[in-house]
């Protein structure tokens, strides 16, 4: 990745990772094969393996993947949790979903990219959301519009 770009805090920014994956697209012959402004709006099984509806059109695949955060490492939480608390990692939203659904409101601890689209995703089905960053801010301000 080109360090064009690269903020003085040394992270890496937005328009690094954009460059990057354009670049990346372009010189292995995959812009073809990208539908940009797409949006994915059902997931069912089918004999083939997947089948996706993408802007109305369905389209059908042997696999799946997917990319909707950096990881899906767990991180022990930094703190203590009260026994009986219900703690969900973000890799395990969609499974929790209707406990999330039951929630008034939601905590959603850490600054990554994952935990930007849980805070949408959980603003989007009208949960009250509280959002704790850590004080420097660092995680998904490089991604989110200025």
């Amino acid at each position: 990745m080109s360090r064009d770009g690269k903020p003085e805090n040394n992270l890496v920014s937005g328009d690094m990772i954009q460059r990057y994956l354009e670049e990346f697209a372009v010189d292995n012959d995959l812009m073809r094969r990208i539908r940009f402004n797409s949006w994915v709006d059902k997931v069912e099984r089918c004999p083939r393996g997947w089948r996706l509806r993408v802007n109305g059109r369905y389209i059908e695949s042997a696999k799946l993947i997917l990319a909707t955060g950096v990881t899906s490492v767990r991180n022990e939480a930094p703190f203590q949790v009260e026994a009986g608390a219900t703690v969900i990692h973000s890799r395990d939203i969609a499974q929790n979903l209707p406990v999330l659904k039951e929630a008034e409101s939601v905590v959603v601890v850490g600054a990554a990219k994952s935990a930007y689209d849980a805070v949408y995703l959980l603003c989007s089905i009208g949960k009250r959301v509280t959002w704790v960053i850590r004080p420097d801010g660092s995680g998904p301000m490089p991604l989110m519009p200025h």
